[in-house]
Parts: structure tokens; C-alpha cells; sequence
């Protein structure tokens, strides 16, 4: 996920697959810590930019944010967002294919993140 800094420089921070949903093609929802730059970015500037990579695809997701919940009830230190999505592009270069993307993998503590993830989808 970007966003912008007062200063106009981008500020970026990983999401895991537990962060972030889909409802529909037109609407991501998104969950980032309370009081972070990422946060307050959303706040202050509504505007960001999705990342989605993994081995068959690139894109780009440009869109609007709104907050949604301050605190989620899931994890009280997560504000959710939701992100109207405005433009999206795909990101690829013929002979240049992407051969892997960015995995996570489930360690002990992951049943947090699945409560998130289960608000996310609930909204």
C-alpha cells in the first residue's frame, strides 16, 4: 500500500493476504494499525495505491479512502479502511515474467489475524 507523506514523499507499507478484501470489483477494504503513517496518511489525503503481485500478474490499484471503523472489534489496534477503487492497471513486460510473488506463511498466532481478516469480509 502507498500513501503520501505531508512532505509529498511516498510512504509504503506491506499488507499481508490477512489485511486486505475484496467485497466486489469496485470496493477493497483494508486494515492498517491505529495512529500509524499509513493511517494518518489515509486520513489526512484519502488517496492510495494497491500493490497486487504474486507469480502470473502485476497490478496497480489506485483509489479513494474512507475510515470505516477507528478501531476494529477483531484487534483493537487496526483502523478499517475502505477504498473505493478509481483506476487499476496491469503492470507487465513481454520476456520479463514475474517467477515467484511475496508468500507469508502461517506460524502460531495467525488465529488473530484470521478474526481480522473475518471482519474484514463481514465489514
Amino acid at each position: 500500500m502507498l500513501t503520501v507523506y505531508e512532505e509529498s514523499w511516498p510512504h509504503v507499507a506491506m499488507l499481508s493476504h490477512w489485511e486486505v478484501f475484496a467485497p466486489d470489483e469496485r470496493t477493497i477494504r483494508a486494515a492498517t494499525y491505529f495512529g500509524s503513517r499509513t493511517s494518518n496518511n489515509l486520513l489526512r489525503d484519502e488517496k492510495v495505491t494497491l500493490v497486487f503481485v504474486n507469480e502470473t500478474m502485476s497490478y496497480y490499484v489506485k483509489g479513494d479512502a474512507t475510515l470505516t471503523r477507528e478501531r476494529m472489534s477483531s484487534d483493537g489496534s487496526n483502523s478499517l479502511f475502505t477504498i473505493t477503487v478509481a483506476q487499476v492497471y496491469e503492470d507487465v513486460l513481454e520476456g520479463a515474467a514475474i517467477k515467484t510473488g511475496i508468500t507469508f506463511s502461517k506460524s502460531s498466532g495467525a488465529e488473530r489475524h484470521e478474526d481480522l481478516f473475518l471482519e474484514l469480509v463481514a465489514g
